[in-house]
């Protein structure tokens, strides 16, 4: 019975619930995605994701945890109360495809013990009415991941009427229209991919986000794989605290992978040093993203020197692979232009076309960017 006024009681009893079905998941990390359909949170438990786990610079991992730690602190909550600002914090991740951005998200909810609430603003049956509904339904302490936020076709609002028809007239163009840029080409894919049910727009993200009724205390992370994309109002400070470029993977991150994935082995620490060192030295420096040399390495767990034996034709497919989907992407102008050139070969020209495809998310020239559109220099 609850005697009294005091809601006390109800408080610890619902905390004391929590704290049971946590020690019931032995430690597993709830994550929840979005139902458009009814209107709900679909639970389910996963495994933790130890942050020990994520090849990312020392430097950029220590001091986000750092501000993560800081954010949760009482006193941070007491002090945000007394200044009248209000209690959010948020977070965008940026990087290629594959370079860990849902990842550390899930880590952090590990790390901090909160669960992780997931939600695509490009699924179908996703709108303002239902992103308001989904953001009344969050608990006051949580993570809300928002992933590949460019993708949902939200875009910047700024641009001129005759911009906007412009765009609109290139949505009829074919994607591999020969001249036209990898943005423009981004931008065209996106706006088909929506579903016409899928219609969230940007003032009623940025409604649900921090609107007049949008609730405090939780932590938002976006992510995209195109950052220039984004609106200013999404990306200014308030919304977004924390820029974190995920760079592609380095020989040093390389040889981090590869000595934890094969640390459960029959390898002594010695032989796992040299093979790391091996393996890290046919890793080209920023060009293959974690996600593909995890992968490799998975496809080897119990043949080590089989990874290291085949690790350089391996690179050079991937390299290869991924000049093809440039050059698509782009039209085939270039392409003919270089192919022309008989001194030069694709791999060779490949490999400069890629690492000049990784340098466009370099974090001085995205921040660059980031400066451009807020100061409303870039359609």
């Amino acid at each position: 019975r609850c005697l009294g006024w005091s809601d006390e009681p109800l408080k610890k009893f619902l905390h004391m619930c929590k704290s049971y079905s946590r020690k019931g998941g032995k430690g597993a990390t709830l994550v929840f995605t979005w139902d458009a359909e009814d209107y709900d949170w679909n639970q389910k438990r996963m495994p933790p994701r130890p942050m020990s786990t994520i090849e990312l610079d020392g430097k950029i991992k220590t001091e986000l945890l750092a501000d993560v730690a800081k954010y949760l602190n009482p006193r941070t909550i007491s002090l945000y109360k007394q200044l009248g600002i209000p209690y959010r914090r948020g977070y965008l991740f940026y990087g290629l495809p594959g370079t860990g951005k849902s990842s550390l998200s899930k880590a952090l909810a590990s790390q901090f013990e909160l669960d992780l609430y997931c939600l695509n603003l490009g699924d179908s049956g996703v709108n303002d009415t239902s992103l308001l509904r989904a953001f009344a339904r969050l608990p006051s302490k949580c993570i809300l991941l928002l992933e590949d936020i460019d993708s949902a076709g939200i875009g910047r609002e700024s641009a001129t009427t005759k911009e906007l028809k412009k765009r609109k007239d290139d949505s009829d163009d074919s994607d591999s229209s020969v001249g036209s840029s990898y943005s423009d080409w981004v931008r065209r894919r996106n706006r088909r991919s929506r579903n016409k049910s899928s219609m969230v727009t940007l003032s009623g993200l940025l409604n649900a986000l921090d609107g007049a009724s949008a609730a405090e205390g939780r932590i938002v992370i976006m992510t995209s794989n195109h950052p220039e994309l984004l609106d200013s109002a999404l990306i200014r400070r308030g919304r977004v605290d924390k820029r974190i470029l995920l760079p592609p993977m380095s020989r040093e991150s390389a040889r981090g992978v590869f000595k934890r994935i094969f640390s459960f082995g029959d390898l002594s620490k010695d032989e796992i040093a040299k093979y790391a060192d091996q393996f890290a030295a046919n890793i080209p420096e920023g060009v293959i993203v974690p996600a593909e040399v995890q992968g490799y390495l998975v496809d080897h767990l119990e043949k080590p020197a089989q990874a290291i034996s085949g690790i350089q034709q391996w690179a050079e497919e991937v390299v290869n692979n991924r000049v093809m989907n440039k050059v698509i992407a782009k039209g085939l102008e270039d392409f003919n232009d270089k192919a022309a050139t008989p001194s030069t070969g694709i791999a060779t020209e490949g490999f400069d076309i890629v690492t000049s495809s990784a340098s466009e998310l370099d974090e001085n020239k995205t921040e660059q960017v980031f400066a451009e559109i807020e100061c409303g220099k870039t359609t």
